[in-house]
């Protein structure tokens, strides 16, 4: 993603996280169709189908050294 204005949405731990934040994309890109939003997400990603990912313009997986502490999800 270049440096120019964007929305970085993180969605990690549950399922449902990354339903709304596709939900929270779509909504973004209808008032603004032309600003890009980026996508840090777990292996839920799998779970979005091609309809809601047309709303997001780069996504990238956390890595799982970065989602735990102690045995926990740690956000």
């Amino acid at each position: 993603m270049s440096k120019s204005k964007g929305v970085i949405l993180m969605a990690f731990g549950k399922r449902e996280y990354l339903f709304m934040a596709a939900h929270l994309a779509m909504s973004i890109k209808h008032f603004n169709p032309s600003i890009k939003i980026k996508l840090v997400h777990d292996w839920n990603y799998k779970y979005l189908n091609d309809f809601w990912r047309g709303f997001i313009d780069e996504a990238e997986e956390i890595q799982e050294k970065h989602l735990y502490r102690g045995g926990w999800i740690d956000p």
